[in-house]
């Protein structure tokens, strides 16, 4: 199983995506995690140093199992709005499935 790093906001969800979006995925740890209904998949990072090039205020790493993806884009809401894998940050790789581990302290 592929070890990476995820980046969460500071509630353990997607940075990324708004908490009022049918997209947004409420992360925990030690528990998989699967994208929202129609959606998919996740992404996280395969090294620590792109994680942390992307970290925002108030946002979390947490060093992570994952299932990798079959997929080459990212999809939000029933496949109408996507972002392909190359238009991502460096080091991102995508993910069936993701299960915090521990949080990255500097």
């Amino acid at each position: 199983m592929p070890i990476g790093f995820k980046v969460t906001d500071h509630r353990l969800g997607s940075v990324t995506v708004p908490l009022t979006s049918p997209a947004y995925v409420q992360y925990k740890r030690r528990i998989w995690v699967k994208p929202a209904e129609g959606c998919g998949p996740l992404a996280v990072f395969d090294d620590l140093g792109s994680a942390r090039s992307v970290l925002l205020s108030r946002s979390l790493i947490f060093r992570c199992k994952y299932k990798e993806s079959k997929e080459k884009k990212l999809h939000f809401v029933a496949k109408h709005r996507f972002r392909l894998l190359s238009d991502c940050p460096a080091g991102t790789v995508l993910a069936s499935e993701v299960q915090l581990l521990e949080e990255v302290k500097d």
